[in-house]
């Protein structure tokens, strides 16, 4: 038990570094738009890198390289294609049965020669894969799905990619009607302030990773009937301070532990360290809620599955959430 825990540990601070990789990534292409100066609000800018045709090269396979991109393969039922996945894709089961070739600090580039896919999809700019792409001329595509208009421009995009239009678009179709439903149930009702907590490397309080305006979390945040307490900040990602948290005084903390099993002791140890913020309404009120949903950050098919789950926590007595 205890060689299985400091793997679990070993393989959380693995991930953790690859997430916050990938979420800067994403932070600074964030910001250089902003700069740029283009493109109104909610309106999805123009990837940087256009989907190359690579239709005739399919037949040779191709590769995801992120938990978001492989999770619409398998909803699009595309996976016949499918020749392999980065190593923290998990979802379908079906995944488990595939080569993994390592992720954005470490892709396996040995194993993708052998593989010889036409095609790479990954989540933000992976150098060593675009560079492998450039050398081997296989096409490597982004698919950015950092917020709500994101995620339905990146389903689109694989569905272009995929040759299968109409089943991206009936995808979306579903994915809307869900939305729909949650926000028809949390209409009318109080919004809680929330504070989102997306990561924490020890049981203090000193490193608080949360999410501001632009990331896709804090606007299902709003989609599920809450305000996130840092909204408006211009940073999708970014460390909060303890001193802020207290002065905005949330009435709801969401503290993100996706696809760690946690014991109940575990969970309870997590909560009872916000105790030193006696304070904070949702310590007063017991409002710490611990998520350990293995897509709950993730933006994807799923994203509205996670908005009602929030939507839950946010308004435990709207009976048409439970």
């Amino acid at each position: 038990m205890i060689v299985q825990g400091l793997c679990e540990r070993f393989r959380r601070a693995d991930f953790m570094r690859e997430l916050r990789l990938v979420l800067t990534w994403v932070g600074l292409g964030l910001v250089l738009m902003a700069g740029l100066g283009g493109c109104a609000p909610g309106v999805p800018a123009k990837p940087e890198n256009p989907a190359p045709p690579v239709s005739p090269a399919l037949h040779r396979g191709f590769i995801s390289m992120s938990p978001n991109s492989t999770e619409t393969v398998f909803a699009l039922g595309q996976q016949s294609g499918l020749v392999a996945v980065g190593k923290f894709d998990d979802y379908p089961p079906e995944t488990e049965k595939l080569p993994r070739v390592g992720g954005a600090i470490d892709p396996d580039l040995e194993r993708i020669t052998q593989l010889r896919p036409g095609l790479i999809l990954t989540s933000g700019a992976v150098p060593k894969v675009v560079q492998y792409g450039a050398t081997h001329e296989v096409a490597v595509v982004n698919v950015a799905m950092d917020n709500l208009d994101g995620i339905a421009e990146g389903i689109k995009r694989i569905g272009s990619l995929l040759q299968c239009d109409a089943k991206a678009e009936a995808l979306l179709q579903r994915m809307t009607e869900q939305r729909h439903a949650v926000e028809t149930a949390v209409a009318g009702q109080a919004r809680p302030k929330v504070f989102l907590v997306t990561g924490r490397m020890s049981h203090d309080l000193n490193t608080l990773s949360t999410v501001g305006g632009p990331s896709f979390l804090s606007e299902i945040v709003t989609l599920a009937g809450g305000y996130n307490i840092y909204a408006d900040s211009s940073q999708a990602y970014f460390e909060a301070s303890k001193e802020t948290v207290v002065k905005e005084a949330p009435a709801v903390v969401l503290e993100f532990h996706c696809g760690e099993t946690l014991s109940d002791a575990e969970r309870e140890a997590y909560v009872r360290d916000w105790e030193v913020l006696s304070t904070v309404p949702a310590v007063q009120e017991h409002r710490v809620h611990i998520i350990t949903e293995s897509h709950a950050m993730r933006p994807g098919p799923r994203v509205y599955e996670v908005a009602r789950l929030l939507a839950r926590l946010l308004h435990p007595g709207v009976e048409a959430l439970q």
